[in-house]
């Protein structure tokens, strides 16, 4: 559709322009056969060149209508100077100044229409660019303020739940020990054993659960140093394929040569990247390929965690990296929004998509170190 309109547009030019030059070579004909005792004939004609100059600057600007005048006046100048009475071919019978004059005024109200058409297109583009701008700068303006809205929020959860999750931990902490000390006391052939080791198991992954919470939730002191993201890469997927329950999944890492270092914490982005790479392998539950590439991406360092699983659905790709969304059962949905808080805090990006072959991609952008 594109092409047709494009197409279209050119042959309106096109024709537009045989348009104008079939009137400029029209006028010049009546001039040629018409008598010069018809002089008020030829006062009309010498007026009626103006009209294809100005529609040709009004068409092409400045360029259009200089072309229109010098044509004008290439065809109009041997009628008005050299023509004679014999062959059928006439002269025009005003006055050599006049015509002068006339030959003057084609090429000045040409240059001038032609000149004044640019200037008011120049000026249409720029308030068009500048409205441009000013709608991208409100739509940015408009994502500022959902982001803000949405950190105060969590700011504002995060301090009332994590008072909540301290005071349920101690008490916890207590049944938990307490679901020991009478499991460790009772008869293995006891029928309530098992209820007293269902106790202790779910009161270990309940404090699991609260210690995620208050990380993600309380308080974050960084130790910033200069940090090899390859060096981590490759250390996670030597852990990764040692841990790895099914030999089907395979892990490789690449790293691009002279990768420069960047100014992090060490132990929190290896943190994240084992999150990453262990989601991947649990995703790919019949066995898959885990890639991991580390690479410079201007000033920055990009390392893309790539598998060939079922991919991230399409309705929770916006919220993968919210607190408390998960997709797999029995997830907390705290450790992706654990590594977007790490990765923020290094003044970074992680972003969540689906490759075209299948599979998910997490790809995570760390700034240079200065």
């Amino acid at each position: 559709m594109a092409l047709d309109a494009g197409r279209r547009a050119r042959l309106k030019a096109f024709l537009l322009d045989a348009a104008l030059a079939a009137a400029i070579l029209a006028i010049s004909l009546l001039h040629y056969v018409t008598a010069p005792e018809a002089s008020q004939f030829h006062d009309i004609y010498r007026r009626l060149y103006y009209i294809p100059i100005i529609l040709a600057a009004f068409a092409h600007g400045t360029r259009g209508g200089v072309a229109a005048s010098l044509l004008v006046t290439l065809l109009y100048i041997p009628h008005a100077f050299f023509a004679g009475g014999h062959g059928g071919m006439h002269h025009d019978p005003a006055s050599g100044a006049q015509k002068a004059l006339e030959i003057v005024l084609y090429n000045t109200v040409g240059l001038l229409t032609g000149l004044l058409v640019d200037r008011e297109r120049a000026e249409r583009d720029l308030h068009l660019l500048t409205a441009h701008k000013l709608a991208e700068a409100l739509q940015e303006m408009a994502r500022l303020e959902a982001e803000l809205i949405r950190q105060e929020r969590l700011l504002l959860l995060g301090q009332m739940a994590s008072g909540l999750a301290h005071e349920i931990r101690n008490p916890l902490g207590s049944i938990k020990g307490a679901a020991e000390i009478v499991l460790s006391g009772m008869d293995p052939a006891d029928r309530r054993r098992e209820f007293a080791e269902i106790l202790v198991k779910e009161s270990a992954r309940l404090e699991a659960f609260l210690n995620t919470f208050l990380e993600y939730a309380g308080p974050r002191p960084y130790r910033m140093d200069t940090t090899d993201l390859g060096a981590i890469a490759s250390e996670c997927g030597a852990l990764l394929r040692a841990e790895a329950g099914s030999p089907a999944v395979s892990v490789s890492v690449e790293v691009e040569k002279d990768l420069p270092e960047v100014e992090a914490d060490t132990e929190r982005l290896r943190q994240v990247f084992q999150n990453i790479m262990q989601n991947a392998a649990q995703a790919m539950k019949d066995g898959g390929t885990l890639s991991v590439r580390v690479r410079a991406a201007g000033g920055d360092v990009k390392v893309e965690f790539a598998d060939t699983g079922p991919g991230i659905p399409a309705e929770s790709l916006r919220h993968v990296f919210e607190p408390f969304y998960s997709t797999k059962d029995g997830g907390t949905g705290l450790g992706l929004a654990i590594a977007r808080r790490i990765v923020e805090d290094h003044g970074g990006r992680i972003e969540a998509s689906n490759r075209p072959e299948g599979g998910a991609k997490i790809a995570i952008t760390v700034p240079r170190g200065q």
